[in-house]
């Protein structure tokens, strides 16, 4: 699936589906690296789903997104925010003995929060391979100015952008071999850093829920 969520919460079915379609495709292909294609986690409860989800014995690797501009819930706000962001999914994965890939990212060209698309981009790639994770996956690259989020390889106003791209393939083989930060492997490290409540109208399980959080982030 595609950044598949769970907002009725039958995540046990949705799971022994997830079993069924891994088992099928391991049989059809044993060399395909499956996952389970999880949007990723924002609470404690989905933090436990999006675990028992990758331990399945033929999901390969744990897969997150993020797009700050977008994920208001996912509180990254500034790099440094995008770094406790990814080094919490590494953490966790660490704890299931299975690679993380950032699965899917994104930065419009105008920045966010005062940072540029450059520096959102260079933060999103050292973060990532300094804190052990296995890969990291733009999106997308494209010759089309109008693709969202779209990294444009025939225009010179992405040169920047692509050079932080060339510059993230030797820092990956770089630390291809490395040890992961002895503070992600500790197991009190991993937890969900911040905790939002969400509310809908009573027996109407079509509504989105609403985040009930003022903006620094304090839970009301």
């Amino acid at each position: 699936m595609n950044e598949a969520r769970c907002l009725t919460g039958r995540w046990a079915e949705r799971r022994a589906w997830m079993s069924e379609m891994s088992t099928y495709l391991r049989s059809l292909d044993s060399d395909h690296l499956i996952a389970p294609g999880d949007w990723g986690y924002r609470s404690a409860a989905e933090r436990r789903e999006w675990l028992l989800d990758h331990s399945l014995p033929n999901i390969d690797y744990c897969d997150v997104h993020i797009y700050p501009r977008d994920d208001a819930d996912s509180f990254v706000d500034s790099p440094k925010a995008l770094g406790e962001f990814i080094d919490n999914r590494v953490a966790t994965a660490y704890t299931i003995r299975k690679p993380l890939v950032l699965g899917e990212f994104g930065m419009s060209n105008n920045g966010y929060k005062g940072f540029t698309q450059v520096e959102w981009y260079r933060a999103y790639f050292e973060y990532a391979a300094r804190s052990g994770a296995s890969g990291a996956m733009f999106w997308i690259l494209t010759s089309s100015p109008q693709r969202g989020y779209g990294v444009n390889y025939s225009s010179r106003l992405d040169a920047p952008v692509l050079a932080e791209v060339t510059g993230a393939v030797h820092l990956f083989a770089s630390l291809a071999n490395a040890s992961p930060p002895p503070a992600l492997l500790d197991p009190g490290k991993h937890l969900v850093p911040r905790q939002s409540a969400f509310a809908r109208a009573e027996n109407d399980p079509a509504i989105q829920p609403q985040a009930l959080f003022s903006p620094d982030g304090t839970l009301l």
